[in-house]
Order: structure tokens, then C-alpha cells, then sequence
């Protein structure tokens, strides 16, 4: 309901995402961004009129061939050295361009990943080289979408300090569109989602099994990992309290990774 009034964008990886908002009648924009894609998948977004971000070259080949005059976006990789898993590479962006040129096809938008918990510094430099690539190369796309990444610290005292300063961030990207000169009329597309849910709600999970070896006392649950952001690595720390069946709460002995 929050999503629906307040018209907020949903990010999509998965048709069962998908299957899911429908069941629950959202009708909020989507766009569908996940690491790699096959034809029946291309296909079936395509159908459902659901933007995509392809992430290779052979799927904006396939692309081309097989749904012209669609709408056409793309992510890039802007890492110093290309180490993305998918996505676009700089050093194809010149022969994307000429691709595009000789096919009469101008890009609806691009889409970039600078990484999770970037700086405010580190995602602004990601947004220069975004909007200077929209100059040199696709000036008529109609939208840049700058991703996300935006650092969340989890173990902050107080939820103000926990969030990304995004009057900071908004200050320089204004200077940085008008340095670049990026018409008014395009779309400038932010995935803010670990800042908006981070601490927006309770998840409840039920505990599957608990293994423990020598080193750490894993707990595995009915919920996936990503509900739960890498809890494992980075040292993200989540707020945890366990009950038992009846719902009342169980104590536990302090446990690394838990707070």
C-alpha cells in the first residue's frame, strides 16, 4: 500500500518477483535488472511489457534481432577493470554505439552498479562517469539509471547515523548535471532499496536447523539470504531476537554476526 501511494519504482531479478507483486495487485512501474539473462526469459518481460536492463552484448543482439522496436536499455560495467560479473564493458562501448547507430535504434536508458555500501565520494564518481558517458556516446537516451550501492551502516547507534547522506549526494549530483549539461527532460533513475528497508519493518523467519563446528554456530532459516543482506560477510550486523514456538522470547548467549 506504501509502494502504491507514494508511487515508488519496484526493481526486479526474478519472474517470481513478478508473480508475487501481481498476486498482491501492485500496480507500481517495475524494471527488471538481474545478472544474466536468457532468451525465454528476454521473451517472457518483453511480453509482460516490463523494461529490462540487459547486462552482455549477446543479449542486445538477441535483443535486436528478435523484439525491434522495443524499447531498448542496457547496464554498464564501470569498474577500473571490468570485474562485474555482467554488464556492459567500457571498452565496448564505442562498438554498443555503432551497433545501435547502424540499427536506427537510440537507447532508452543505461544502467550502472558502482557496489554495495559505496561511499557518498565514491558514489558521486560513479555518477561523473555515468553522465559523461551519456555525453560522449548515447546523448539521446531518453534515461541514466545510477543504481544503487548506497552505504547503509548497520551498526550505527541511532537510525539517522545508519542512513546514506543524501542531501550531500543531492547537492553534487546537481553540480554534476550541469556541468554536463543533461537536459531537463531525462530520467534520472536511483535504486536506493537497503536504505529505504533496512530498518523499515520485522522480518519473521522460523529456524530450519542450527550447525555448529568449531569455528561458529551457523542458523539456517526458511527465509533466502537476500531478505536478510549478506548477514555472512562485510560484518553487517542485523538486530535479531529469537522466540520460541509460543512466541515468547528466548534468551540466547551473545553470538557474533547478531546484535
Amino acid at each position: 500500500e506504501i509502494i502504491t501511494r507514494e508511487k515508488v519504482g519496484i526493481l526486479l531479478q526474478t519472474q517470481e518477483e513478478y508473480l508475487q507483486i501481481k498476486s498482491r495487485c501492485l500496480s507500481a512501474k517495475t524494471i527488471v535488472s538481474p545478472s544474466v539473462l536468457s532468451a525465454q526469459e528476454i521473451d517472457f518481460w518483453v511480453k509482460k511489457t516490463v523494461p529490462i536492463n540487459l547486462s552482455s552484448f549477446e543479449e542486445v543482439r538477441y535483443f535486436i534481432k528478435h523484439h525491434p522496436g522495443v524499447p531498448l536499455s542496457f547496464r554498464i560495467d564501470l569498474t577500473k577493470h571490468g570485474r562485474q560479473r555482467t554488464g556492459i564493458k567500457t571498452y565496448q562501448l564505442s562498438e554498443l554505439a555503432g551497433l545501435l547507430k547502424r540499427e536506427g535504434i537510440t537507447p532508452y536508458s543505461f544502467h550502472m552498479y558502482v557496489g554495495t555500501s559505496s561511499s557518498c565520494k565514491k558514489v558521486l564518481k560513479n555518477s561523473e562517469a555515468a553522465l559523461s558517458i551519456f555525453k560522449r556516446f548515447f546523448p539521446k537516451a531518453a534515461g541514466i539509471n545510477l543504481g544503487g550501492g548506497f552505504k547503509f551502516d548497520y551498526a550505527a547507534p541511532l537510525a539517522d547515523q545508519k542512513h546514506f547522506p543524501w542531501g550531500e549526494y543531492f547537492i553534487g549530483l546537481k553540480k554534476q548535471l550541469a556541468k554536463y549539461e543533461i537536459p531537463d527532460h531525462v530520467k534520472i533513475i536511483l535504486e536506493p532499496g537497503r536504505d529505504i528497508f533496512a530498518d523499515a519493518g520485522v522480518l519473521l523467519l522460523s529456524v530450519k536447523r542450527i550447525i555448529a563446528d568449531k569455528s561458529n554456530v551457523k542458523i539456517a532459516t526458511d527465509g533466502s539470504y537476500v531478505y536478510v543482506p549478506s548477514a555472512t560477510v562485510r560484518n553487517r550486523q542485523h538486530k535479531v531476537h529469537f522466540f520460541r514456538k509460543d512466541f515468547h522470547g528466548r534468551k540466547i548467549s551473545r553470538k557474533s554476526g547478531f546484535l
